[in-house]
């Protein structure tokens, strides 16, 4: 027969589900999760990778990859069932993401130098992506209330874009 501690263990388990691969050394990645059902997965390829996710709440899914040299991920979810994606690619990128409420979900891919990205969402079903190729380029969105989209796409160097959306 099998024991509650061995049936409750395996449910946490199956609840919290955490996924690293680090293919060099000199990288971090901090992940807490909180709360119930999430998912993380972080990937690193390459030196001096920065990665932290912080998700709260119940039902976040978050998704990092990162290739080549001293790559920043800060990440933040709270509420229910927010989802982030990321990819950085080359040297030196940074993106921050926050989310807050219900059902928000956010993509960052960053491909080349020195590029900044950052998604801050708060209320519900928002959707934000940012694409960036390049170096030396910035990009912000900021979304608050319900249903918000903004996808913001830059090719080249020293390109800067700012979304700002409203709607409570």
């Amino acid at each position: 027969m099998i024991s509650k501690l061995t049936m409750a263990t395996a449910a946490a388990a199956m609840l919290l589900t955490l996924n690293v691969t680090d293919a060099s050394a000199g990288n971090r990645i901090v992940v807490d999760q909180f709360g119930g059902w999430h998912g993380s997965a972080v990937m690193q390829e390459g030196h001096g990778h920065r990665a932290y996710h912080r998700q709260e709440g119940r039902g976040h899914h978050r998704l990092s990859r990162q290739d080549g040299r001293g790559h920043r991920i800060t990440s933040t979810q709270r509420g229910r069932y927010n989802s982030a994606f990321s990819e950085q690619r080359g040297m030196r990128n940074e993106l921050v993401t926050g989310q807050d409420g219900l059902r928000n979900f956010g993509r960052v891919v960053q491909y080349g130098v020195d590029n900044l990205a950052g998604v801050a969402q708060f209320g519900a079903d928002n959707d934000a992506t940012i694409e960036q190729h390049g170096s030396n380029n910035a990009a912000g969105v900021i979304q608050f209330g319900r249903g918000n989209r903004a996808n913001v796409v830059q090719h080249g160097d020293n390109n800067i874009s700012l979304t700002i959306q409203g709607r409570w």
